[in-house]
């Protein structure tokens, strides 16, 4: 599947000059630069060393000699990431290494890339650096979540130290007086317009999640929100009276981009954002039960025997409310409307039966504290279905070490993401990000 590119903001990447007299010179190549990076970053003029920097994310340095080792001192107070760009192919030069080692040495945080397409990513991570600060997630909860630490009173400034996104926080009547203004007429319209593929709802949830839908937007809009969330199950009756959010999230992804989450999981919610808008990539949350737990795994999920493979400790039941989880329909390759099977829920509520293609993904999570990510590559070998179960249609996937996997997984959500995430753009990210893996 090829999914289109996400815009994010440029890098802003300010050039140091150290060397007057090649001043024409850099110009030059700083010009060419900035068509070889149009789409990616926004050079800005120059600056002498020792001077007062404008607000960027990164150093530029477009020519190097050996006097910049004597200045490590001086870089290293202006606390931003250095980008060496020494040649006319947007890279750095190999005569470059035994200074860029140098300066390594020194305790500077170096790019030296090798190729265009390189400088490329590094700038992309750049920007969505700069773009996380001034990210806003809606979130619609009352009573924070204890038993996860997404739901604790300290995490979202947490996240705001840590990464910048800002955490706007609305109870839910909010959304049961916007829900109630909306006539079911004109719910209807839009049900019949978006064509999805249904089996055996109920209009009249139907109407309530499409209600659901537009007032999420709505205040998702207002409040300049790129993602969004809130509890679906506990004992908070405002919002689970009308109906869980999962079509809202999926229409609410395939029009505006907002992203959705489970359960109110911001610490989930982060982790799409940032893989997502990097990558380009669908992402989805679910709930993943390692093989080894087989007990848990079979009480949970309502199941009397966990599917037959070879080689069990390497395998995952992968899934989420009765079916694989929360899926965009791009990614997906079928996608129903279906009645809820959980206990947690009324009857007729709805859920989303849908599937990703069989074969490579990729599991991530950030760390709770924010400062690791986990990144498992693994396979989807095949569905499973269990009538009468939590588990209508869960995914079976392996991975590599599944007893290493249940030691240093970092929660029952996960991210999923078609295909296996490139390791060099993996670290590469996470290093710009001061996240350890």
């Amino acid at each position: 599947m090829v999914f289109p590119k996400v815009n994010l903001m440029k890098a802003r990447l300010v050039p140091l000059c150290f060397e007057p007299r090649k001043d024409l010179k850099i110009k030059a190549s700083l010009d060419h630069l900035r068509k070889l990076l149009l789409e990616e970053a926004e050079i800005l003029a120059s600056f002498p060393l020792g001077g007062s920097l404008p607000e960027a994310e990164a150093v530029l340095l477009p020519y190097l000699s050996t006097q910049i080792i004597e200045e490590g001192t001086k870089l290293r107070e202006l606390n931003l990431p250095i980008l060496i760009l020494t040649t006319p192919f947007g890279t750095s030069m190999m005569w470059n290494w035994e200074i860029i080692r140098c300066l390594e040495e020194q305790g500077l945080e170096i790019y030296a890339p090798y190729n265009l397409e390189m400088t490329k990513k590094i700038c992309r991570a750049l920007g969505l650096q700069r773009e996380l600060k001034e990210t806003r997630f809606l979130i619609f909860e009352e009573n924070a979540l204890g038993d996860f630490v997404w739901g604790m009173a300290e995490f979202p400034q947490r996240l705001k130290e840590r990464l910048g996104i800002q955490i706007i926080k609305q109870p839910q009547e909010v959304l049961a007086r916007e829900m109630e203004k909306i006539s079911d007429e004109e719910a209807t319209r839009i049900w019949k317009a978006w064509a999805l593929p249904a089996d055996g709802v109920s209009l009249k949830e139907v109407i309530k999640s499409v209600k659901l839908y537009l007032c999420l937007r709505h205040l998702a809009e207002q409040e300049h929100a790129q993602g969004i969330g809130m509890p679906c199950w506990g004992e908070e009756p405002k919002v689970i009276e009308y109906t869980p959010a999962c079509l809202a999230y999926t229409q609410l992804f395939k029009e505006k981009g907002i992203l959705g989450v489970c359960e109110g999981d911001t610490l989930s919610l982060t982790t799409m954002f940032i893989i997502h808008r990097f990558f380009s990539l669908p992402v989805m949350i679910s709930n993943i039960y390692p093989f080894l737990m087989e007990e848990s795994v079979k009480r949970h999920e309502r199941i009397d025997a966990l599917p037959e493979v070879e080689h069990p400790e390497d395998c995952l039941l992968v899934a989420h409310c009765g079916y694989l989880g929360l899926i965009p329909r791009e990614a997906s390759t079928e996608f129903t409307v279906r009645p809820s099977v959980l206990d947690l829920f009324p009857e007729q509520r709805i859920a989303i039966d849908a599937r990703l293609p069989e074969g490579e993904i990729t599991l991530i999570k950030l760390h709770p504290f924010l400062h690791k990510i986990h990144i498992v590559k693994a396979n989807i070998e095949g569905y499973a279905q269990f009538p009468g179960s939590d588990c209508r249609n869960g995914a079976v996937v392996s991975i590599k070490d599944g007893r290493t996997f249940a030691h240093t997984i970092y929660s029952h959500h996960y991210i999923i993401v078609p295909g296996h995430l490139g390791r060099e753009d993996i670290h590469l990210l996470a290093r710009i990000l001061h996240l350890e893996m």
